[in-house]
């Protein structure tokens, strides 16, 4: 399946990593949550 719009952002993010926008929903729901922590990762002050 080409990938959701719900996961737009993190497929942006990591777009040059992905050969194709087409991938399972498990693949894309992963990616999302890979991108949230990294994302949250980068911002926190722990």
């Amino acid at each position: 399946m080409e990938y959701p719009k719900w996961t737009e952002e993190g497929y942006e993010y990591y777009k040059d990593c992905i050969d194709e926008n087409i991938g399972s929903y498990d693949f894309w729901r992963l990616l999302v949550i890979n991108y949230r922590n990294e994302r949250i990762g980068k911002t926190s002050s722990i």
